[in-house]
């Protein structure tokens, strides 16, 4: 939903403002027209995220690395919705334009999406079902260091509860 909401703003700000008047001036932009190639958009956004697995639940406490993913998904999407709108010569046409906007404002819309999603997740009691609980087996200097990176990052996805010594520890 949020895809097609971003490519939504898209299509609204190429064909509704004055950039409109920008380049070539496109004859029929009805939205009911463009709304197939808008659900074409938004599918491949969704696969491309899927690809780089966005979708994953270890990044429901990463925002971070899913920004980085909604990123380069996003430009991924840009260059393979553009060509194949190129390639395949879509009626009605897509405007370059258009394509450059939707990416800018899906990006915008993706990104506050997970960090809103980030912001009431990780202060809900959801947080708590989500962490995974390790034990660690055996103790050394990089189970020490992982141990310590987990305690000072309060929305790490894994939480330590024990640790399990082996005789040769």
């Amino acid at each position: 939903l949020i895809s097609y909401g971003g490519l939504c703003a898209g299509y609204w700000l190429r064909f509704h403002t004055p950039l409109r008047k920008v380049g070539i001036e496109a004859t029929d932009t009805s939205f009911s027209l463009y709304n197939q190639l808008l659900l074409l958009g938004a599918g491949l956004l969704i696969t491309s995220y899927a690809f780089l697995k966005l979708y994953d639940a270890r990044l429901l406490l990463r925002p971070q690395r899913a920004a980085n993913i909604i990123l380069r998904g996003t430009f991924f999407w840009f260059a393979i919705f553009l060509s194949t709108s190129l390639i395949l010569k879509f009626d009605p046409p897509i405007s370059r334009i258009f394509v450059a906007t939707s990416c800018l404002t899906t990006l915008a819309a993706m990104l506050l999406w997970r960090f809103c999603f980030y912001y009431l997740l990780s202060r809900s009691d959801w947080r708590d079902r989500i962490i995974q609980r390790v034990a660690i087996v055996g103790w050394n200097g990089e189970a020490a260091k992982l141990v310590e990176a987990i305690s000072q990052d309060k929305n790490h996805p894994y939480s330590v509860y024990g640790v399990v010594l082996t005789p040769a520890t």
